[in-house]
């Protein structure tokens, strides 16, 4: 009896499975086939380069961007793939001996969502902020289907653009899901990463769904099923690419609240909502890589908590968290109890979220400031 009632639950989660991929599929090709037949989506290369510029433009300092060539990541095209760079001189005469910092974004966003930081980090220092493959501006290859072998392809760029870049140490600093890829870079070149920071960093609790929930509302928790199962597989953006030229209205309410925080710098009020809607929806291969390594949304196949234990004692590491963030802080927090011969910080910023770095700018880049700063002092100390 146990065993006929766990086959039907086994063959009823299968149908599942497969109605929510056919639903996932034909409403990504669909909002696809409508953008390239009709220019459904009043979106161009040409409209993503006018947007980032517009944002960009707002600092008071220059900086040049320009696209690094990574060679081949996956059999799909192109055969070269190319990661898209902000590059900042530091202020000082002295910032040319500094350990450089890499900045790599997080979910649906690129390098123009620094803008409130990248002033201010690269005063003393020479500061990279990168557009992963498949996000804003750089190339969109299609990565593997599994996890293990995306997480190793977008180790590989991130290790590729280093070597064309010619950077031999530096300090590397991931938001959300740039802190997954920054983690699983470091783990596989722990020698070039001399500091890592992770903003409140995605893909380091293991999944969990109490077992008490399942006897207490059946169909809630059917529904709450179906749902992480849809956006697990489902790319988040093709309702917005389905909006058509509706797409950036929508959008335009939507981060009402999010682009209030950028105008302390940026005063074109439509710059933000631009940028953010040219850069998401263009081809999707960036969310079938996240796609790619999550178990259910939001958790991921191969959490990232229990892995960097295993890095060199060496490695320092800095965690910044939102008070209010919806991000687990225990794994940090566990990280810490377990590498009680290395430098780990555990930094929680009050009356903040996810996006530390334009919710609160100014305490974000002192913290980064002060554990470059210490990176630089533990290298004079060696040197002396």
């Amino acid at each position: 009896m146990l065993t006929s009632i766990f086959r039907l639950r086994y063959y009823k989660e299968t149908l599942l499975d497969m109605v929510l991929r056919i639903l996932t599929y034909f409403l990504t090709r669909f909002t696809l086939r409508l953008r390239s037949l009709f220019c459904w989506c009043p979106s161009s290369r040409q409209s993503l380069d006018d947007a980032e510029r517009r944002v960009l433009s707002s600092m008071g300092k220059s900086y040049r961007g320009y696209y690094v060539d990574v060679g081949r990541i996956s059999d799909s095209p192109p055969r070269s793939s190319r990661v898209w760079t902000v590059h900042l001189e530091p202020d000082e005469d002295e910032g040319a001996e500094a350990l450089p910092l890499v900045l790599v974004h997080g979910y649906l966003c690129g390098v123009a969502l620094w803008v409130l930081n990248m002033e201010a980090l690269s005063r003393r220092r020479r500061v990279y902020a990168i557009d992963l493959l498949g996000f804003g501006k750089s190339s969109r290859p299609t990565l593997s289907s599994d996890a293990g072998t995306a997480e190793a392809q977008m180790a590989q760029a991130l290790e590729a653009w280093r070597r064309q870049m010619g950077l031999e140490q530096f300090v590397l600093l991931g938001h959300s899901f740039g802190a997954f890829v920054a983690s699983a870079y470091t783990l596989r070149h722990p020698q070039h990463v001399k500091h890592l920071i992770l903003e409140d960093p995605w893909g380091f609790s293991e999944s969990r769904v109490p077992d008490t929930a399942f006897h207490l509302l059946p169909w809630l928790v059917t529904a709450f099923t179906v749902g992480i199962k849809f956006f697990s597989r489902a790319d988040i953006c093709s309702v917005l690419r389905a909006g058509g030229i509706l797409g950036p209205l929508f959008l335009g309410v939507v981060l009402s609240h999010e682009t209030n925080m950028f105008r302390k710098i940026v005063r074109d009020e439509t710059a933000v909502v631009s940028y953010f809607y040219h850069c998401n929806v263009r081809r999707p291969s960036g969310e079938a890589s996240v796609k790619a390594l999550m178990h259910r949304f939001p958790w991921v196949k191969h959490p990232m908590g229990t892995r960097l234990v295993a890095l060199p004692p060496e490695v320092g590491l800095t965690f910044i968290y939102g008070a209010h963030s919806f991000m687990g802080r225990k794994p940090a927090f566990a990280i810490r109890e377990a590498r009680t011969q290395s430098y780990v910080e555990i930094h929680v910023l009050e009356d903040c979220g996810h996006n530390l770095h334009y919710e609160k700018p100014e305490e974000f880049c002192d913290v980064v400031n002060k554990a470059c700063e210490l990176v630089d002092g533990r290298l004079h100390q060696s040197a002396d």
